[in-house]
């Protein structure tokens, strides 16, 4: 994902990808999202990454 870290001592809320993410929306300053097996190793944290793996 581009752009700056956050930084450590003041995380935003929600996920902490969602203020350089072009996939955000409002719920993903709130969410949290759980992370989820993908395959045997790989894993997402997305609430987006059905809908966007939909329209692919």
């Amino acid at each position: 994902i581009p752009g700056n870290l956050p930084d450590p001592l003041h995380f935003p809320s929600g996920c902490p990808f969602h203020p350089r993410c072009f996939l955000k929306e409002h719920r993903c300053t709130t969410i949290e999202p759980p992370l989820e097996a993908k395959s045997n190793n790989h894993y997402a944290a997305c609430i987006m990454r059905e809908p966007y793996e939909r329209s692919n």
